[in-house]
């Protein structure tokens, strides 16, 4: 599973829209589609209903709803912790040389 699938999703559901979720990623609404259809395929369900109005979640999409925006958050706690230098003073770094 792609994280990034999963944040497509959350922006998606949040928005109500593929069109809100493609600009925010800048991405082509097309592109959205096809990574929420192969996300819906890897679960194995439908998350969303598609409307002219834009997209409603079903109830599996509310469910895994709940599950994506915990896997987001954990993942950007771990981005950050990586990118702000968290492991400093707790992190042992091998340096190897050759002669």
């Amino acid at each position: 599973m792609n994280i990034n699938h999963i944040k497509f999703f959350v922006k998606a559901y949040e928005e109500g829209s593929f069109s809100a979720a493609a600009r925010a990623g800048r991405m082509s609404v097309q592109n959205v589609s096809k990574t929420m259809f192969d996300l819906e395929e890897e679960i194995g369900c439908l998350l969303f209903d598609r409307t002219t109005q834009g997209v409603v979640p079903t109830e599996a999409g509310r469910a895994f709803y709940v599950r994506a925006q915990l896997a987001v958050r954990a993942f950007d706690l771990c981005e950050r912790f990586s990118i702000e230098g968290g492991g400093q003073g707790i992190c042992h770094r091998r340096i190897i040389s050759l002669p």
